[in-house]
């Protein structure tokens, strides 16, 4: 079997360095855009290479017209031991997404939900709160569309407002919090103060 893994996985520099990003970000769904501008490969590559992780069934992969989304496959039989070869592998990553979002001034936090987790049917992909202009958040979603494929679809809020419905209960707020999104950014103690949130995953490419 090892045998077998080793011939079709790491056959190739680009394959291993895919894999380490999918591994190291389990919970995050990827375009091949952002895959390719994260690894260094081109987009066809990457496209490629992860539509083979698919038929393999070592990644699940969905649609939202007019992209295909993948992330590693957890319950696949190859899973444990890659994760084995790749645990003290360094990571060769540019995490275009995050730096773009975590660029933007006075944020006080940010969740990436909806497409970047597996959700393509959620209301809201980006959940932001702080002293964010419209203008800057809309330029961000702008650059992301290219990156992803497909609209980002943003939730910006001040920090009052995202206060005063995370204490109520807001229903746009639970949607993104009661169904792990992946936190880039908290500084407003949601993880110690929220009620209701307990599921939030408070880490960002932590295996679990």
């Amino acid at each position: 079997m090892l045998g077998d893994m080793n011939k079709i996985f790491f056959d190739s520099y680009d394959k291993r360095k895919i894999l380490t990003v999918l591994m190291h970000y389990p919970n995050r769904s990827f375009s091949a855009t952002e895959i390719g501008l994260r690894t260094g490969t081109s987009t066809l590559r990457a496209k490629n290479l992860l539509q083979a992780f698919a038929k393999q069934h070592l990644a699940n992969s969905f649609d939202k017209s007019p992209e295909r989304y993948f992330r590693i496959n957890r319950r696949s039989m190859w899973y444990p031991e890659i994760e084995k070869i790749l645990e003290d592998e360094k990571l060769i990553d540019r995490p275009v997404v995050e730096r773009l979002i975590l660029a933007l001034p006075n944020l006080k936090f940010a969740a990436l939900s909806g497409l970047f987790v597996g959700r393509p049917k959620a209301q809201i992909d980006l959940l932001l709160a702080g002293d964010v202009s419209e203008e800057r958040a809309e330029r961000v979603a702008g650059e992301l569309k290219e990156i992803v494929g497909n609209e980002v679809n943003y939730a910006l809020m001040s920090e009052q407002e995202f206060l005063n419905r995370l204490y109520s209960y807001d229903w746009s707020l639970k949607e993104v919090l009661d169904y792990d999104p992946l936190i880039l950014l908290d500084r407003l103690t949601v993880r110690k103060n929220a009620k209701g949130t307990n599921r939030v995953k408070f880490f960002y490419g932590v295996k679990k």
